[in-house]
């Protein structure tokens, strides 16, 4: 898929959108040669286009490919703050992952707008991560991910990121804490604070009788507040260290190339090591290897179970922040009645 793909995607938008082209004046064209050092650019194709408004698109050079990441809408700082979390993980010394080359920006004018990462190309294996060998390798990496103390110095035993970054769209405020339940109560009453905001706007929320009901967002509410409450008594009993957490690890921003796993789309942070693995259980994809080899390395610790349930509804409240979905808002009142109960 080339530039047809993008002249047929146009349609979809009122308002111009930028159409990458093999000409010399070509924002991306113009970062490839002079910001990255690569020779002439020889094509480009569409690999995917993702529900946030990512296109994703292998670029061919005369010096070899390159993956391009472009957004119509998100500013650079996006882009910038990925790339940050790319360099994290390759700084950590424990996983690989595409190196970031530039962040560029489209400015506008009757062109459109929009930034575009750059990144090495990897070719990835189709369900490379899900063999047995990747899986049990990934498992291993992302412990040694978890327990790396090449980045020490940056986080200094606090909870945080150098930047704030995304988790798929939901914008996240990494301001450095001096411990993990100060950090992760702040992330969960950042999820109410939106539900609180969004409940009536949303389109996908009016359509649900019951969320307009005021009593229903009022035991709702009413819950999590509790739960939230409830965090310090659950938390404070464990000595938490910060580790490099990849932030958004389901099965899908896990891949692999003919040399073994590769990680990438990160929403990189310094927190608990056990934050990471929630998502998996909730999207699957990961097998009993991946586990195996993970805490051969990071025994899991007393009270896990009640832990979890805190980073599954996280999670569950961050879809249901983006998307609304009703089945998604059973699962949030499950597990916090199964947190209020205890083990």
């Amino acid at each position: 898929m080339g530039l047809d793909d993008f002249v047929a995607l146009q349609s979809e938008y009122p308002k111009p959108k930028y159409l990458p082209s093999l000409a010399a004046n070509d924002p991306i064209v113009q970062a490839i040669t002079n910001k990255c050092g690569a020779g002439q650019v020889l094509s480009f194709h569409l690999l995917d286009k993702r529900w946030n408004g990512n296109y994703i698109m292998r670029y061919a050079t005369s010096d070899g490919d390159l993956f391009v990441k472009l957004n119509h809408e998100e500013n650079k700082s996006v882009f910038v703050a990925e790339a940050v979390g790319l360099t994290s993980l390759l700084k950590s010394g424990a996983v690989r992952a595409p190196k970031p080359l530039h962040v560029g920006e489209i400015h506008g004018g009757e062109d459109g707008r929009g930034s575009f990462l750059i990144t090495e190309f990897l070719e990835l294996s189709p369900f490379g991560s899900m063999t047995t060998t990747n899986q049990r390798i990934l498992g291993e990496q992302i412990a040694r991910l978890h327990t790396s103390g090449n980045l020490d110095d940056i986080h200094k035993g606090r909870f945080g990121f150098m930047v704030n970054n995304f988790h798929s769209r939901t914008p996240l405020d990494n301001t450095w804490s001096s411990t993990w339940v100060e950090f992760f109560t702040r992330r969960l009453t950042s999820q109410l604070g939106m539900l609180q905001k969004e409940q009536v706007s949303r389109s996908c929320y009016t359509r649900s009788c019951y969320m307009m009901s005021s009593d229903f967002n009022q035991t709702f509410v009413s819950l999590l507040s509790r739960v939230i409450d409830q965090l310090p008594h659950d938390f404070n009993k464990l000595a938490i260290t910060p580790s490099l957490l990849h932030g958004d690890l389901w099965i899908g921003n896990a891949g692999a190339t003919t040399d073994g796993p590769v990680l990438f789309d990160p929403a990189c942070f310094f927190g608990h090591s056990e934050f990471d693995l929630a998502i998996m259980k909730i999207f699957g994809g990961f097998s009993d290897e991946f586990f195996q080899a993970y805490y051969e390395i990071l025994p899991q610790e007393e009270g896990f179970e009640q832990r979890e349930r805190y980073y599954l509804l996280y999670n569950y409240l961050n879809q249901l922040n983006l998307f609304g979905d009703e089945k998604v808002l059973v699962k949030c009142i499950s597990v916090m009645q199964e947190i209020l109960q205890g083990d």
